[in-house]
């Protein structure tokens, strides 16, 4: 968007009359404009508001689920009415990272290279070794058949509470069915009390059989299992990043797709942001009330958002009903093939960069 200097001869937030060459309404303090804004002008709205909670906060709720009225109202020049569509996406992505990041529970007995669940395996067999030592020792001193039978029968009772216990010294990790040029990933087999002292660094590089890929993919996977929950919880920071870089590319979408209309692509960002922040927001609900909603409930979610969207479209972009089904069906399967893309890409790199 180039032009950024015109100015009309009466506010556009309340409809205020102002003076000549007025740069901000006497009345609301809105920078005199005639709705139209540049990407720059965007992100500069989103840091001047960032930390400056106002009354805005209530119309954007109001408004927030009439399907497109946030985007259009915002374009008619009604700025300062709304919180900024940037900072209204980052606090609902913010919001429901932190809800994810709270709501993921380990139960560590499903982990078998859980290095609570190693120590402990550990731990018992070197307790059953020392009570078999203390077994023997005894028998020595008391060689009869009772005491033998008494010794024995504590030592199965020790092996019964003790029952964890692997019979398998090591640990056994693969990459699965992961192949890189043809050549399948071998598994890493590692003792139990190694796993436990050494880095993940050390423990690769002790098995020379690796090749240099197979030990840098083996050292991020002994570092995922050894820090199995902050390893999620780092996977889903990286949501953030995964938004950020899938809303201006579905953005460039849009702006292929409607090419015909007037729009610019700030234009097709900001619903983009509105979009988002309310599925994000409806998640969070759904996530923070996750055991007193019933079953179906994200199910209803996703089609109620599906629906929004759908009348959004129409609202926004001025389509008929039934081209409004056609491009939403075309941007929906879009959206899923770039999600699936750039996760793949977010999550690939944040596992190396973990």
């Amino acid at each position: 968007m180039t032009n950024t200097n015109q100015s009309a001869s009466c506010c556009l937030n309340c409809q205020a009359n102002l003076p000549e060459s007025a740069a901000f309404c006497p009345s609301c303090g809105q920078k005199n404009t005639d709705g139209k804004i540049s990407l720059l002008a965007l992100a500069g709205d989103f840091f001047s508001q960032l930390f400056n909670l106002d009354l805005s906060i209530f119309p954007t709720l109001r408004d927030f689920f009439i399907p497109g009225k946030l985007t259009k109202t915002y374009f008619e020049g009604k700025h300062k009415k709304y919180i900024s569509p940037i900072r209204l996406f980052l606090f609902s992505t913010l919001l429901l990272i932190a809800i994810l990041s709270s709501h993921i529970k380990f139960d560590r007995h499903a982990i078998p290279t859980d290095p609570v669940q190693v120590a402990k395996s550990v731990y018992h067999k070197q307790f059953l070794a020392t009570a078999d030592t203390a077994r023997q020792l005894t028998l020595r001193k008391f060689n009869d058949s009772k005491s033998a039978a008494l010794l024995d029968t504590h030592l199965v009772n020790l092996h019964h509470l003790l029952q964890q216990q692997p019979q398998d010294d090591s640990l056994n990790i693969s990459l699965g069915d992961l192949t890189i040029g043809g050549k399948k990933f071998i598994p890493l087999r590692v003792s139990r009390e190694d796993y436990l002292q050494k880095t993940p660094e050390e423990l690769v590089e002790a098995v020379d059989s690796l090749s240099t890929l197979e030990k840098i993919f083996y050292v991020q996977v002994l570092k995922s299992f050894k820090e199995s929950k902050t390893f999620v919880k780092y996977l889903i920071g990286k949501l953030l990043w995964l938004a950020i870089l899938l809303i201006p590319a579905h953005a460039l979408f849009f702006k292929l797709v409607f090419f015909r209309k007037d729009k610019y692509f700030v234009e097709h960002l900001v619903f983009q942001y509105h979009a988002h922040a309310l599925l994000f927001l409806l998640l969070s609900f759904y996530f923070l009330f996750e055991k007193a909603l019933p079953e179906s409930s994200l199910l209803y979610i996703f089609f109620s958002f599906g629906i929004y969207i759908l009348l959004a479209l129409q609202s926004v972009y001025q389509l008929s009903f039934l081209r409004s089904v056609f491009v939403f069906c075309l941007l929906h399967l879009s959206y899923i093939l770039l999600s699936i893309l750039l996760l793949l890409l977010v999550l690939v790199a944040g596992f190396f960069m973990f």
